[in-house]
């Protein structure tokens, strides 16, 4: 039984981060070039659907007017007879809710009634019909209201597809706010005067509900700051309490006709007849305040809406690049899963993730099959003589397996696939004529009694093989077949199939055999049936130097591949490596396609697996 030497699988395994990066890099590369169709595909309906959205909608232009705000003196909103605290409505509050109610729902819907926008929005929308419809139509995207940072301006924005009448939109907008605003105060004003006691009338002239209400009204009056605060009332507020506290002593003692009562009663009634006159004073400055103030608008137009000369919208070169670079994203994320969820092995990478080492790439082959024996052995030939390529790639396998074994424990080999129909057999021959082309002296046996395929390759006759040298019923030397345009390469086919073949390569048989066989050759390679279901190849690997496994372009899933080899090394034999044969260069990615196209162009050979 042959030794078997230690071979190191680090080529799988990365020896640091930056490694990792590259090599993570290069798989996103490598997917974004596998399912370049993909990309190109979805990113190109993108383009087209955005492109053909993109022109279907109406061009649009964008009006602008803007508002002036007085907010530098105090306004019935502001003013500390109408609240508690002036802080209670800061200025930038008061700003914000005037640019909000700009565009609410109550004025949008007047200037819609002013403007007929119903007709108007009927040209492009049949369903628009009242006011309140055109409305919400002009406040849902067509109107924008912002207050201009650090100011007291309010910018109106208006959208349509006219530029005449969005220019007339805005300034409509803004006339009916400002009108519908002077309403408003003319409306509060009155509220407010209602609630002050008029010209002459005094409190004592009211009775019943009345005499109720001018008893709060009173309450209210007096507890006005610039009532509460006045100097003239507090003095007579606190002569008042002398007086008052004056009264009760004396009323101890006296009676009410005493004259010192009388006259401290009569001090009292002027004070009280003074405190009210002095309220009446204020009280009309207020009045007079307020109905001023209320009378005028504290906002007013500072810049009318242009008629807009271009459009503002749709920015369809945005909208479509924007699309389709959302597109091409999406679509590499989805090549990315795509190839991510492809496990079957195809390139290096695929190899290197078992781990296993990885040693080289064949291309797609023409049928080696012909009418007659001769026409297959010719086929075979001219692909190994013609095809510059294909010698090339077998001189890398060749030399990555010989370099990664000792010379003198690389003189047994065996080929072997996880499935049939991987192309096994025909690797095994292309090596063993480069390893005779390279003078040495090879035998060439196919260990696949159950089903032999090495003698249709080469045209040659089955008769006698493998089978008959291991049960004893032939000799070596009349089983091997000599190639004659191949100096160098013999070969020994299989033989009649057998009972158990795996009986004959687990036996001592094959070992006595292939030690009568070793001194005369330089390297014996056997074709060696598929291990993932039957032991014929576990057996042989194990009486072998090295096996090198065979993998179809995309045939076998990375976990079965994986399988594969756990079975031939729980079997003792030693795994060189792997290697890809069938590959279809389009589909392995951008750059060994590239690679390759111009590798047989410049040789001037043809394609093969084009």
């Amino acid at each position: 039984m042959a030794e078997v030497p230690e071979l190191d699988y680090s080529s799988g395994v990365f020896q640091s981060e930056e490694e990792a990066d590259a090599y993570n890099l290069q798989l996103l590369w490598k997917a974004v070039q596998n399912k370049r169709g993909i990309i190109v595909t979805i990113t190109g309906i993108a383009f087209v659907f955005s492109l053909l959205y993109a022109l279907h909608l109406p061009t649009v232009y964008t009006a602008r007017t803007k508002i002036f705000i007085e907010g530098g003196k105090e306004s019935a909103f502001q003013n500390p007879e109408m609240m508690e605290s002036p802080a209670a409505n800061p200025l930038p509050t008061y700003f914000q809710t005037r640019a909000e109610m700009l565009k609410s729902h109550h004025i949008l819907e007047q200037a819609a009634k002013e403007l007929n926008l119903v007709e108007h929005y009927q040209k492009v929308n049949k369903r628009i019909k009242t006011n309140e419809e055109a409305a919400d139509l002009l406040g849902d995207d067509k109107t924008n209201v912002k207050l201009l940072k650090g100011t007291q301006i309010v910018q109106l924005s208006v959208t349509d597809t006219d530029p005449q009448w969005a220019a007339k939109i805005a300034d409509g907008i803004s006339d009916t706010f400002i009108k519908e605003s002077w309403r408003e105060r003319l409306f509060i004003s009155e509220q407010i005067l209602e609630w002050f006691p008029k010209e002459g009338e005094t409190l004592q002239k009211s009775s019943g509900i009345n005499q109720l209400r001018q008893l709060d009204k009173e309450g209210a009056i007096t507890s006005l700051p610039s009532v509460a605060k006045d100097p003239v009332i507090n003095s007579i507020k606190e002569e008042r309490i002398k007086v008052d506290a004056m009264m009760r002593e004396l009323s101890k003692r006296y009676t009410s006709e005493h004259p010192k009562i009388k006259e401290l009663q009569a001090r009292a009634d002027y004070l009280e007849s003074e405190m009210k006159s002095q309220i009446q004073k204020i009280v009309s400055g207020l009045k007079s305040g307020l109905s001023g103030e209320f009378s005028a608008s504290n906002m007013k137009v500072i810049e009318r809406a242009e008629i807009p000369t271009k459009p503002s919208g749709p920015k369809r070169l945005v909208m479509v690049s924007l699309s389709t670079l959302i597109a091409l994203f999406l679509s590499i994320v989805l090549a990315v899963q795509l190839n991510n969820l492809d496990l079957n092995i195809k390139a290096e990478e695929d190899v290197r993730q078992i781990p296993m080492p990885f040693l080289g790439y064949l291309p797609q082959l023409d049928t080696l099959a012909g009418d007659t024996k001769s026409d297959r052995r010719e086929n075979l030939l001219e692909h190994v003589l013609t095809d510059m390529r294909l010698m090339d790639d077998i001189t890398n396998i060749r030399a990555a397996v010989l370099f990664s074994m000792p010379a003198d424990r690389s003189k047994l080999l065996m080929f072997t696939s996880t499935i049939p129909e991987e192309g096994k057999t025909t690797v095994a021959s292309l090596f063993g004529m480069s390893l005779a082309h390279g003078g040495e002296k090879v035998l060439l046996i196919d260990a696949d009694m159950r089903k032999p395929a090495l003698h249709q390759i080469f045209g040659l006759e089955n008769k006698i093989g493998l089978s008959h040298c291991l049960v004893g019923t032939a000799k070596p030397q009349e089983a091997i077949q000599k190639i004659d345009k191949i100096p160098g390469l013999s070969i020994m086919t299989a033989g009649v199939t057998p009972p158990n073949p795996a009986a004959l390569l687990g036996s001592s048989m094959l070992e006595r055999l292939i030690q009568e066989l070793e001194p005369h050759y330089r390297r014996i390679v056997f074709d060696g049936p598929p291990g993932l279901h039957i032991i014929d190849s576990l057996l042989l690997s194990a009486k072998v130097h090295g096996t090198i496994l065979i993998f179809g372009f995309g045939k076998i899933h990375r976990n079965i591949a994986k399988k594969m080899k756990e079975r031939i090394l729980s079997a003792k034999g030693t795994l060189i490596g792997a290697a890809i044969n069938g590959t279809d260069y389009k589909k392995l990615d951008y750059a060994s396609y590239t690679y390759y196209q111009k590798y047989s162009k410049y040789y001037g050979v043809s394609k093969a697996g084009d």
